[in-house]
């Protein structure tokens, strides 16, 4: 098995989902490639798009490294898993990462279609801001596509501010300062 170094055991936890069965919420680790792999897979287009901000159907080889190879401390990912018929899969991702240690970091947040609705994201993007702050981030950002609804709605309620002034593209800022 591969030491992951600074590997954040403080977030493993497992946590009961209503209508559902337990999930495991946890950092992820180089080993959950081909898991995350499927994860994409299952993401419907709209999904897909909403994460990727792209129309991907497979995950390219340098990303998949990317994302499932992360420090820990600039680049931070929690993943949710749960069983399902076809055994355990990860059913939601939330990340940050950020140039420099004092820099903002950018998050990302994703929850498979037929998991959503659920308290997933909420519990996703609560850890991850805990992990934020522990690492001393003092402003987290992010970009959605205008047509996100399920996010724009979770970051208000999460106590993002939004910012619609310029949606170049489609695309809405949301950010939250931590003071």
């Amino acid at each position: 098995m591969t030491y992951v170094p600074h590997y954040p055991t403080a977030f493993l936890e497992r946590v009961e989902i209503p209508g559902r069965s337990r999930i495991l919420i946890r950092p992820v680790i180089p080993q959950d490639a081909d898991e995350f792999r499927l994860f994409v897979r299952i993401l419907s287009g709209d999904s897909r798009r909403n994460r990727f901000h792209s129309t991907l159907t497979e995950i390219p080889e340098t990303l998949l490294r990317a994302l499932t190879n992360v420090d820990h401390n600039k680049h931070v990912a929690l993943v949710a898993k749960a069983v399902d018929e076809s055994g355990v899969i990860i059913i939601g991702e939330a990340r940050f990462a950020r140039e420099e240690e004092d820099s903002p970091a950018e998050i990302a947040i994703a929850v498979a279609d037929r998991w959503r609705r659920k308290g997933i994201g909420t519990l996703l993007l609560h850890r991850l801001e805990i992990s934020a702050r522990r690492r001393g981030v003092e402003e987290m950002f992010g970009s959605v596509l205008a047509e996100n609804v399920a996010l724009i709605h979770l970051a208000f309620q999460t106590g993002f501010k939004l910012h619609t002034g310029d949606t170049t593209y489609g695309v809405v800022k949301m950010y939250k300062k931590f003071s």
